[in-house]
């Protein structure tokens, strides 16, 4: 019985320290087109978080796509330059 308890009690510690390695990351992928539909290669996209004001930046590749990867949860601004 106490060996059960112990394996019982060390799963469930084992499992909190699971939970706090979770991240609240988001990402943000999109694709720049010009008025024609045309693709966009080159452009460089700015997401500027709302509350921070912390700015990432990515540019797209040579169809258009763009992804920004690990932005902290929020609302952003995008921008396409």
């Amino acid at each position: 019985m106490r060996g059960c308890l112990l394996r019982s009690l060390l799963i469930v510690l084992a499992m909190g320290a699971v939970a706090c390695g979770q991240t609240t990351f988001a990402s943000i992928t999109g694709v720049v087109l010009d008025p024609t539909g045309a693709a966009v290669p080159g452009a460089t996209i700015t997401a500027t978080h709302v509350e921070t004001n912390t700015r990432f930046t990515a540019r797209s590749n040579e169809v258009g796509n763009y992804n920004l990867v690990q932005l902290r949860e929020g609302t952003y601004t995008l921008r396409a330059q």
